[in-house]
């Protein structure tokens, strides 16, 4: 079931401000996949981008071409540097907070890949603990060097943080101009044949019809001013949403840290972390605490800074 909407502009309501990104890097192609994500968000919200390599062991790896590219290409908006640590993880987490970044944007290798530290476990703890949104960017064979976003899609329970998952979607859907698809799974629970009990089709379609008004609702009260499409399907939330990028042929997933049943202190629900791991495109993590990227908050934050 999908919907297509059109909603009046509202471009300062719906602003978002990213003034530093963090691209952590081991030189892999991976690492360097992420950085051409991050330039690419950088130039579309006058962003700088710190490039930062953690020296876990001696000596010093060469830098990747991509990174003395941009360092040569773009000097006034991207640094490198190498910073201390004896674990990666602690040493980003100990940097972000001493330097506030808006946003982490870190590569992640393929399922079979396990290399240096941009892999898997790194990325799933930035995203659990970060206190800023993270952009996680799988390694995909012949992935283009020169990311496009032309679909972006945002799952939502309708929960506080779906909601803040749309509106950042809503705004990174004006700046690369692309089409904005939002989902809603209905999701489907199939008893164990011992139970003799079979689905009520009649409830599933209430609910659908239900999902489908409050979806509308919701969409219409952001009011986005890019094309949209509303989504209604059933089934497993984690699946659906990655058969549904694949179908729709999204370059983005926008997901919140946890909706309903989310703990706080666990930071990343089961729903975004499957995602995480199986999303054919890039998925940008945004948290149900902690730093926001709305522009108001973004100024009150400068303004205490100045004043404190």
């Amino acid at each position: 079931m999908s919907r297509r909407l059109t909603s009046p502009d509202d471009s300062v309501r719906n602003m978002l401000r990213i003034d530093r990104i963090l691209v952590p890097t081991d030189y892999s192609g991976c690492a360097d996949l992420a950085l051409a994500h991050a330039m690419e968000l950088a130039h579309r919200y006058e962003a700088s981008v710190d490039v930062v390599n953690v020296a876990v062991t001696a000596g010093e790896p060469p830098l990747s071409d991509a990174v003395r590219y941009w360092l040569a290409a773009d000097p006034d908006r991207v640094s490198h540097r190498r910073v201390p640590g004896v674990g990666v993880v602690a040493a980003l987490l100990k940097l972000v907070a001493r330097e506030a970044y808006d946003l982490i944007v870190i590569g992640m290798h393929g399922h079979s890949g396990v290399r240096r530290f941009v892999v898997g476990s790194v990325t799933d703890e930035l995203v659990r603990e970060a206190p800023c949104p993270v952009l996680a960017v799988r390694e995909k064979p012949g992935a283009d060097a020169t990311p496009s976003v032309g679909a972006i899609l945002v799952p939502t329970d309708f929960s506080a943080h779906a909601r803040e998952a749309l509106h950042v979607a809503v705004d990174l859907a004006r700046r690369y101009e692309a089409r904005l698809d939002v989902l809603h799974v209905v999701p489907t629970q199939v008893l164990p044949p011992a139970y003799s009990i079979e689905p009520v089709p009649a409830a599933v379609g209430e609910a659908e019809q239900r999902a489908e008004e409050a979806l509308c609702r919701l969409v219409e009260g952001e009011r986005p001013a890019v094309p949209v499409a509303t989504h209604i399907r059933k089934g497993v939330p984690e699946r659906v949403i990655v058969e549904t990028a694949e179908a729709l042929g999204s370059d983005l997933i926008v997901m919140a840290t946890h909706g309903r049943s989310g703990l706080r202190r666990l930071l990343l629900g089961s729903v975004t972390e499957r995602v995480l791991h199986r999303a054919p495109c890039p998925l940008f993590v945004v948290k149900s605490f902690g730093h926001s990227l709305r522009a108001e908050s973004a100024t009150a934050r400068a303004r205490e800074m100045t004043t404190g």
